[in-house]
């Protein structure tokens, strides 16, 4: 996913700065806070920067996440990166309910990675070539793509628990009805362009369907 410029709430609340008032992620919260979810939403065509979910536009099943997190990357551990646009994506979760509880599901993604970061091991959602460092089966299995990335993504696949239960069942799903349609001829080399579009562009003043990163780079694997 690429990044594009800071979204005007975001760009707009920071301008607010003055000698009496610095801005903080702390402070950062109403309508400007919103907004600027909003925005990174559309981005992001309206799914997990991680996983791929769809996610509800009421911003009710996903979180403003820092890449680089706020713990480690701030005013006293430089560079300060709380208010930095590159270093904010949306991830899905939380889902209401508090660490422990019985029916509260596995953590994966921006709530899984917490604090963690390595400079070293890493793979940034927003680099143009993270989508082909994974790979996925037709179980849903998420792995690592090749052997030059393969501690990077196999150390972000565990970090941000990208092969759950539940999420591996809907890639499941997802791919054996495109490996289906591939056995029936439905998606060949003469037709995988405008397949692919349907992943990679969302329509016009809507989301990207759930997991289309997943579809699309099963589908450029596989033809």
């Amino acid at each position: 996913m690429l990044k594009g410029r800071c979204p005007a709430p975001l760009a707009d609340w920071l301008a607010l700065a003055n000698d009496a008032w610095t801005p903080s992620y702390g402070a950062f919260s109403g309508q400007p806070k919103h907004d600027t979810h909003d925005a990174l939403l559309a981005e992001q065509g309206g799914v997990c920067v991680y996983c791929g979910r769809a996610l509800r536009s009421d911003r009710s099943d996903s979180h403003i996440d820092h890449f680089r997190p706020q713990a480690r990357f701030n005013a006293t551990n430089p560079p300060d990166l709380t208010l930095s646009y590159v270093n904010l994506v949306v991830s899905c979760g939380p889902n209401g309910l508090p660490k422990g509880h019985p029916d509260r599901r596995p953590m994966i993604c921006g709530e899984a990675k917490e604090n963690w970061f390595d400079e070293s091991l890493h793979v940034d959602p927003t680099d143009v070539t993270c989508e082909a460092r994974f790979a996925y089966g037709t179980s849903g299995l998420i792995s690592p793509k090749s052997a030059p990335d393969e501690a990077a993504a196999a150390t972000m696949i565990d970090v941000l628990n990208l092969n759950d239960e539940t999420l591996q069942y809907e890639r499941g799903v997802l791919l054996s009805g495109i490996e289906t349609d591939i056995a029936a001829g439905q998606i060949t080399v003469g037709n995988k362009a405008d397949e692919l579009l349907q992943y990679r562009l969302p329509p016009q003043g809507g989301w990207l369907p759930s997991l289309a990163h997943v579809a699309a780079r099963y589908i450029e694997d596989e033809i």
